[in-house]
């Protein structure tokens, strides 16, 4: 979300300030599908996706300019950002890749860079050119003032009542430890050591008690009437 013109698309033409977990399931069930679906459901998917884009527009208001969701920079922006994220993340919180399962995966998101409209040929193939290229990137990012409500409502501030609003804060802290410094510090997002060790060993624990209840063949079973864009799903 430090992305300006991404920023503004999602303020201005996604449902994300009204529903975000709506919309936050959504996202995830079409990456489930385009994981572990048939390749027919992930297309499936994926032309769903393109039908959706192609009809949202967002105002730039320092220019006045009107602008798509399938502008080739800002597809690339959010392809390799997920990619580069959930590298760190699984890094961080799974049980860690070599340099050879870095580049596999990299390589491999190639099929979903193509689903989503990319043009493959920009895409990085390797763990290394894709670190670099997010960081060529640094001097194209602000902290918006659309993007106050996103941080705030992501990475919410002082202690949660609840347990699923502390395993939720919790997650959140682990998705900025993620971040680069230089992310964080645009982010305003800045905390003592050992609460980023905390939140760490927090995230670990609860990934792996996620991972151990995953069944593979189970998620594959449900999608094809479940996950957004499942061929067999009711009509909403």
């Amino acid at each position: 979300m430090l992305h300006p013109k991404v920023m503004r698309m999602i303020d201005q033409s996604s449902t994300f300030r009204t529903h975000p977990q709506l919309r936050a399931q959504r996202t995830g069930e079409y990456i489930l599908i385009i994981t572990y679906g048939d390749t027919a459901t992930a297309e499936g998917a994926a032309a769903m996706l393109h039908r959706i884009h192609s009809r949202l527009t967002a105002v730039d208001p320092e220019s006045g300019e009107e602008y798509g969701v399938l502008v080739p920079d800002y597809l690339l922006w959010v392809h390799n950002t997920l990619t580069w994220s959930t590298v760190r993340g699984f890094e961080a919180y799974g049980e860690g890749l070599t340099a050879r399962e870095r580049d596999q995966y990299v390589l491999e998101q190639h099929i979903a860079a193509r689903l989503v409209g990319c043009d493959v040929a920009q895409v990085a193939s390797t763990y290394d050119e894709l670190d670099r290229w997010v960081e060529q990137q640094l001097p194209l990012l602000a902290f918006t003032t659309e993007a106050i409500w996103f941080r705030d409502l992501m990475v919410p501030k002082g202690p949660q009542k609840g347990l699923q609003a502390i395993v939720g804060q919790a997650l959140a802290r682990a998705a900025v430890g993620t971040m680069a410094d230089d992310h964080r510090r645009l982010y305003g997002l800045a905390w003592p050591k050992w609460r980023d060790a905390v939140d760490h060993a927090a995230a670990a624990a609860i990934f792996k008690g996620i991972r151990s209840k995953i069944s593979v063949p189970g998620i594959r079973a449900e999608l094809d009437v479940k996950a957004f864009g499942a061929r067999n799903a009711p009509a909403e």
